[in-house]
C-alpha cells in the first residue's frame, strides 16, 4: 500500500510539473507576441506592411518607414506636403498608396522613397480607407462619403 501511495505521489508530482511547464510555455509564447518598438511617433494613425518594410502614417509628420521590424524609423516624405496627416495605406503590385486628410492620395513607385499626388478626378481629398481587389484600388472618401476606383 505504501509503495502504491509513493507511486501515485510520484505520478502526481510529474503531472503537476508538466502542467506548470506547459502553462509557463504558453504564457511565454503569449508574451512574445507583443513588444514595444522605438516609435516612430506618438501620433501614428496607420500601419502597413509592404514587402520587407513597415510604414507608419502620422497625424502631422507624414510617412515613416522601418526596414528592421520597427527597431528604427526614417521619415520618407519626399514629394509630400508638410504637416501631412496620413490615415491609410494600400499596395497594388509595386505601387504603394497613402491616403490623407484633405490632401488626397499619393503614390510611391519606389517603396516610399518619393511620392506623387494622384488626385485627378477625385471628388474629395479626405481619404479614410483603402481596399484592394485584384489590381483595383478602392478609396473610401470623406466629405461627401464616396467610394472610388482607380
Amino acid at each position: 500500500m505504501r509503495r502504491q501511495r509513493g507511486f501515485i505521489k510520484q505520478k502526481f508530482g510529474l503531472a503537476l510539473a508538466l502542467l506548470i511547464a506547459l502553462c509557463g510555455s504558453v504564457l511565454a509564447q503569449s508574451a512574445d507576441q507583443w513588444w514595444r518598438t522605438s516609435g516612430p511617433r506618438e501620433d501614428t494613425l496607420a500601419l502597413f506592411s509592404h514587402g520587407q518594410s513597415l510604414f507608419a502614417g502620422t497625424l502631422t509628420g507624414g510617412v515613416y518607414r522601418s526596414t528592421d521590424r520597427g527597431a528604427s524609423w526614417t521619415q520618407v516624405n519626399t514629394g509630400l506636403p508638410p504637416n501631412l496627416a496620413v490615415n491609410t495605406f494600400a499596395a497594388v503590385g509595386t505601387n504603394l498608396f497613402a491616403g490623407t486628410s484633405g490632401r488626397g492620395i499619393f503614390r510611391s513607385t519606389d517603396n516610399g522613397q518619393s511620392w506623387t499626388a494622384v488626385n485627378e478626378d477625385l471628388p474629395s481629398l479626405g481619404v479614410a480607407a483603402f481596399a484592394v481587389s485584384g489590381t483595383s484600388l478602392f478609396a473610401g472618401l470623406t466629405n461627401p462619403v464616396t467610394l472610388c476606383i482607380r
